[in-house]
């Protein structure tokens, strides 16, 4: 298993967590801060997550349910992405896929 990935929307919510998982489950955590600030759901024909790494300054990662999801340093970097590739989909919440179609 990798290393999971946590958004939040502030910086309390990380330590909301962290204080919960140790106080109520006993599970000690290290939290590494990333140098992301935007997250898209991605969806695009010809969406290579490794030529759009190189290529925008981003890191690429996949949700639970294997979608392709874009991390951003700033929302700059993101209109400049946008800006290349105006026909892919950017979705600022993950898409919602009826249990009949899931894997």
């Amino acid at each position: 298993m990798r290393d999971p990935i946590l958004g939040a929307v502030g910086a309390l919510q990380f330590e909301v967590l962290q204080y919960r998982l140790e106080h109520e489950y006993g599970a000690q955590l290290l939290l590494e801060r990333l140098p992301y600030q935007v997250a898209r759901w991605v969806t695009g024909a010809d969406f290579n997550p490794d030529k759009f790494e190189q290529e925008v300054d981003a890191l690429c990662v996949e949700d639970r349910d294997a979608n392709p999801i874009a991390l951003f340093k700033s929302e700059w970097n993101l209109n400049y992405a946008m800006g290349r590739h105006p026909a892919w989909m950017w979705s600022p919440t993950a898409p919602v896929v009826p249990l009949s179609k899931r894997k």
